[in-house]
């Protein structure tokens, strides 16, 4: 019973949510930033475009079930 267990659970898919820098302002009306993490740069979309942020600012991504290939939600500074 547990081996079928720690299988299921070893096998889900759950967001992530990770802190990186801002690297660059790519597009502020679509609310774009290319973020670092991890010494690679990704592009990561603010949650709400109304809020901006500058380059160097800390912040929280989220990573929809762990894939980097995904559409990174940025949800606010670190420091908020």
């Amino acid at each position: 019973m547990d081996i079928l267990v720690d299988k299921k659970l070893s096998a889900l898919q759950y967001d992530r949510t990770i802190t990186a820098d801002i690297d660059s302002i790519v597009n502020l009306d679509t609310g774009e930033y290319k973020v670092k993490y991890s010494g690679n740069i990704v592009s990561a979309f603010s949650d709400d475009v109304k809020k901006q942020y500058k380059i160097g600012d800390t912040v929280y991504v989220t990573i929809p079930q762990d894939d980097l290939s995904a559409r990174k939600r940025i949800v606010c500074r670190t420091s908020e």
